[in-house]
Parts: structure tokens; C-alpha cells; sequence
């Protein structure tokens, strides 16, 4: 929601640098005041879907790694198969 409810973004963005197949996308939902942020603000669909958009994939060879709410996941988990991510593909982690 907020930068505070981050955690664990440079060990993410340390993979993703290296790893080519690694991609980790973040969005505060609801930033404070006080967050010092330049990256996504929002629902973290939209900039899925974007990402979605600019691969050369069916998404038959993407695998996700998801973890928040029921609801979020809810969305998110529809985006995917909508994009044809095989939901056996999909691993989350509901809290």
C-alpha cells in the first residue's frame, strides 16, 4: 500500500538483475505523504498488463509468484490466465 508495507525490494531487485527471466514489479496502492516513490502508483494490474503486452510470450512459459490479499490475488490470478498464463503456473501465498 504504502512504502512502508515494502519489504524485501533490493533482495527482488537483485535477482531480477540477475536473472533474465526474473521480473519484479511493485506499485503502491496508497503512497503516505512522506513516501519518497517514482515507480508504479495504483493497482499493480495496470502495469502488469503492460509488461504483459511487451513480451513476445502466450504466456504459456510464464510462471508467477503472487502473494497479498484475496482480492488481489483474485484480480491478478484473472489478468494472468486472461493472458494465457496456465493457472497450474500460478503460486501465491494468501494473507
Amino acid at each position: 500500500q504504502s512504502l512502508r508495507d515494502l519489504y524485501y525490494t533490493e533482495e527482488f531487485k537483485a535477482l531480477e538483475e540477475k536473472h533474465d527471466n526474473f521480473h519484479f514489479i511493485q506499485a503502491l496502492s496508497r503512497p503516505q505523504d512522506d513516501d519518497v516513490w517514482d515507480g508504479n502508483v495504483g493497482r499493480i494490474t495496470v502495469p502488469l498488463e503492460d509488461d504483459l503486452k511487451k513480451m513476445e510470450s502466450d504466456g504459456s512459459d510464464i510462471e508467477a509468484y503472487l502473494c497479498g490479499s484475496p482480492g488481489f490475488l483474485a484480480s491478478v490470478r484473472k489478468l494472468l490466465a486472461e493472458n494465457g498464463v496456465p493457472t497450474s503456473q500460478i503460486f501465491f501465498d494468501e494473507f
